[in-house]
């Protein structure tokens, strides 16, 4: 099990990459990026997003329920199931709540790791996105 003390330290080897490489923003969306970066672990029927700014502050989104524990300065939940039936637009709906922080924060440039929600970011960003090795 990961926790989020060491989680926290991979975030700050995450900021100076980002320091490097003038990134506003990284959006990690693969759910085992997300474990590695949050210690959330994601249920595998839905989509988790993180985002760490180059404030150092942070944003988790999961689904249902927001976990507390995990390590990450904002967390937000939306509503995976709509009367017991799963919803099949969860990608879009994190990744439009992602660019509505984003917008409001002014980002202008962010890399992202590659998975569903970090491609419908990519889609509705509007700025250079660049993807993290």
């Amino acid at each position: 099990m990961l926790t989020p003390i060491l989680s926290r330290q991979r975030q700050k080897r995450l900021l100076d990459i980002m320091e490097k490489r003038g990134y506003d923003a990284v959006v990690i969306g693969a759910p085992q990026h997300v474990y590695y970066f949050t210690a959330h672990f994601t249920n595998w029927q839905h989509f988790s997003a993180f985002v760490l700014f180059s404030d150092g502050r942070s944003l988790l989104i999961t689904a249902n329920n927001p976990n507390k524990g995990a390590a990450a300065d904002d967390v937000r939940e939306y509503e995976a199931n709509t009367l017991s039936t799963l919803r099949s637009d969860q990608p879009a709906l994190v990744a439009k709540m992602i660019t509505d922080e984003m917008q409001s924060r002014q980002v202008k440039q962010i890399g992202a790791d590659a998975s569903t929600v970090t491609s419908q970011v990519a889609l509705n960003f509007d700025g250079p996105r660049y993807s993290i090795d």
